[in-house]
């Protein structure tokens, strides 16, 4: 298409914690949600099947798990992160553990890259996010050596320079 003949994708909308699964039914608290998905499984797979969630930092660790979870209980995944081959790869897993994983490379450090893919997000599912788990993160020991060496040795966040609050949570909390 055109610049100026391409549609703008719908705004992208979270679901509410406490609507019921694709609108109609009881309403769920968050907490009945969580003790759902520990004690009763298969209403975890009914009330998660079918609907769209992004993890964020998903290419290993707890996001990794979390990603692979929601595609045991069928839901549409996808993965973010920075490394190409690993988003793949978990995208693959929640795939083959029963949902649809799509992997979407993004450094969420990279303000113009985060926008990009909530948009493509947003045009893929008509505008609809059910789930968003935060869960990258920038390693403060990554920056320099003197963080690193301040964290290994047990540091107090206090003790810390600034820098490091600031720069884990720009990533991680939005």
């Amino acid at each position: 298409l055109l610049p100026q003949q391409q549609t703008k994708a719908p705004p992208l909308r979270l679901s509410s914690p406490t609507s019921a699964p694709h609108g109609g039914g009881s309403r769920r608290s968050s907490l009945q949600l969580l003790l759902g998905l520990c004690c009763a499984p298969a209403a975890a797979r009914a009330a998660l099947k079918g609907r769209t969630a992004c993890v964020t930092g998903a290419s290993r660790g707890i996001g990794k798990g979390i990603a692979i979870a929601l595609g045991e209980v069928g839901a549409k995944v996808f993965v973010t992160g920075r490394r190409k081959e690993a988003v793949k790869s978990t995208a693959q897993l929640v795939t083959e553990a029963g949902g649809q994983g799509v992997p979407m490379v993004c450094d969420h450090a990279v303000d113009e890259q985060v926008k990009q893919v909530f948009e493509e997000i947003g045009a893929q599912t008509g505008g609809q996010l059910d789930i968003l788990v935060n869960n990258a993160f920038q390693d403060p020991a990554q920056k320099d050596a003197k963080s690193d060496e301040l964290l290994s040795k047990g540091a107090k966040f206090y003790e810390l320079p600034l820098q490091i609050w600031d720069d884990v949570h720009r990533v991680g909390l939005r």
